[in-house]
């Protein structure tokens, strides 16, 4: 990309950037359920 101007550097860019780190909490849930399941853990329904 030609003539494009960044007014920062790659270590602000580091030290701006957030911490948070996206989870995919339904994927999770479901994960931990298979691993449950396949680990004989898994909690019976009433």
């Amino acid at each position: 990309m030609e003539n494009v101007r960044r007014d920062y550097s790659a270590e602000d860019v580091v030290r701006l950037r957030g911490s948070f780190i996206p989870e995919y909490s339904l994927a999770t849930k479901g994960a931990n359920k298979l691993w449950d399941l396949v680990n004989g853990k898994a909690k019976k329904a009433m």
